[in-house]
């Protein structure tokens, strides 16, 4: 297993973004039993928070954990 890190696009960033927010959302709904729309607002607030303009705050990097060429993970 050879394991290496390959930094995000911008494109890929935006995109982890997206769907980040949703799939926190639905956590949120699922653990709180808040309804859709409102996990889905408190999930927009926190990462859009996180990522302002769907990008990592200065400092802060997001890769790929990579086995060869498969993506195993998000970091």
């Amino acid at each position: 297993m050879t394991i290496h890190f390959a930094r995000m696009t911008g494109q890929e960033i935006a995109n982890y973004v997206t769907w980040l927010i949703d799939d926190y959302a639905k956590d949120v709904a699922r653990n709180y039993q808040l309804p859709m729309v409102l996990a889905q607002e408190e999930s927009t607030q926190l990462i859009r928070n996180l990522f302002p303009d769907n990008q990592p705050e200065d400092g802060q990097t997001i890769v790929h954990v990579m086995n060869g060429d498969t993506r195993v993970g998000i970091l």
